[in-house]
């Protein structure tokens, strides 16, 4: 694949994002994303946590046992065994073995003989949390919707793993997010959380950065983004921090960078058809307010198209 499919889908980079640091935005991994990168996906609750002696000077890595009560990706087991070593504190684990706290554990084999998976990336399925705990469920879908119930979330890694699609080299791509979840870090409207939880649409790409899978599926998504950016959009929450104008304006400016990033996600998909679809928007006459170079204007739908089919190699006349 060249370089430029692996580039265009971001629309940091595409847009002109990379200005904003990639650094100082989240990232998130849908469901989808975290089950196709994962050579084992269980729930389970943790029965047992403790410190393993590290072959070398690893620091404080440690073993964690899961009582298995579902596989959905893998040979089904029993018991699984993970060794931690990145991300989560002994105290979070040691704290969900103590409320027997569900968990979807979505783990990789190691690349040598050793005592357990490595650790992947982990779910937690416990509703009975707060929702202003950072242990809350907040996980993205595909669609850019956040899932908030354990529900929600092991639905749609089943539906996943029954799609038995190919996880394609080159994996993942990365869309931004239009909501946040409590445990974010950055604020930078400088307003109480409460208000800036969510959607806010004049927050454009501040939600954070989402990864999700290179799949059959992601295809009909693109489209989604392009003819119909607005299905997306949540609903913001009520504040009076800006006028009705001010919020059409900003919805408008969210749905035509929308529509930009589904045109970059076609990369993956040349056909005479979508080749059609995006020389629609070769002279797409929406003029926004950029979101990533402030005090200026931006066309993202009409740069996204012409990069897409310069890439494709489509001569114009």
């Amino acid at each position: 694949m060249r370089p430029f499919l692996a580039a265009c889908v971001s629309i940091v980079v595409a847009l002109g994002g990379a200005r904003l640091g990639r650094a100082q935005v989240p990232v998130y991994y849908s469901i989808e994303e975290n089950v196709a990168a994962a050579d084992v996906v269980d729930l389970g609750t943790i029965t047992d946590v403790s410190e393993r002696p590290p072959p070398g000077n690893e620091g404080s890595s440690y073993t964690i046992t899961v009582r298995v009560s579902e596989t959905i990706k893998g040979s089904p087991v029993n018991e699984l065994r993970v060794v931690n070593d990145r991300f989560y504190q002994r105290e979070d684990f040691l704290r969900w073995a103590q409320r027997k706290s569900p968990i979807l554990w979505c783990v990789t084999r190691p690349d040598h003989k050793g005592d357990g998976y490595r650790f992947g990336r982990i779910v937690p399925l416990d509703a009975t949390e707060p929702t202003d705990s950072r242990f809350a469920i907040h996980v993205f879908d595909m669609d850019l919707a956040m899932l908030r119930s354990p529900t929600e979330v092991l639905d749609h890694a089943r539906r996943f793993v029954k799609e038995a699609t190919r996880y394609p080299s080159g994996g993942f791509v990365t869309l931004w997010t239009l909501e946040r979840p409590w445990r974010l870090i950055t604020n930078p409207t400088g307003r109480p959380a409460s208000q800036v939880i969510g959607y806010v649409p004049e927050l454009f790409g501040s939600g954070g950065l989402l990864e999700v899978p290179v799949v059959p599926r992601l295809e009909a998504i693109a489209k989604r983004l392009i003819l119909h950016p607005d299905s997306v959009i949540p609903p913001r929450p009520r504040d009076k921090s800006l006028s009705p104008e001010q919020i059409a304006q900003a919805r408008k400016t969210d749905e035509e960078y929308l529509r930009a990033q589904g045109i970059c996600c076609l990369a993956y998909f040349k056909s005479e058809r979508n080749i059609k679809l995006v020389e629609g928007y070769l002279n797409d006459p929406a003029i926004v307010p950029s979101r990533f170079a402030p005090g200026s204007t931006d066309q993202p739908v009409r740069s996204a198209a012409q990069w897409l089919l310069e890439g494709w190699d489509i001569k114009r006349a």
